[in-house]
């Protein structure tokens, strides 16, 4: 098992009337759902699609530097990192910057080209 999460949390996610917070809590309340090991992959995936890269847009998160992870915390890492890899070695052209709106706030972007792929916008 990972973190703690208070009840009224996971009531509150449960009904809709709230997310979770972060990465970190959305892990503890798979956990007290009792999703672990590789079922947990669609989740992590999922939270990326939705919330973004948490290492692109706040490294300096304690996810990414506390040795005292739980076993699924440590287990999103590492399957953050193989993501990042796969993406990275995917990359083939960078394009010149521009500037976008993404979720309401202007982030400089390029154009990005993938191998056997989409093109698209990387932040």
């Amino acid at each position: 098992m990972g973190r703690w999460l208070p009840r009224s949390s996971a009531h509150n996610i449960i009904r809709g009337l709230a997310v979770p917070r972060d990465i970190q809590q959305y892990i503890a309340f798979l956990d007290a759902c009792e999703i672990s090991g590789s079922a947990l992959h669609p989740w992590f995936e999922a939270w990326v699609k939705i919330r973004g890269n948490p290492r692109r847009h706040d490294r300096g998160h304690r996810i990414f530097r506390s040795p005292n992870l739980s076993q699924s915390e440590r287990q999103f890492v590492n399957w953050l990192d193989q993501q990042d890899a796969v993406h990275d070695k995917q990359i083939v052209a960078f394009g010149q910057p521009e500037w976008v709106v993404i979720n309401g706030q202007h982030t400089l972007a390029y154009s990005v080209s993938y191998m056997g792929g989409p093109t698209g916008l990387a932040a």
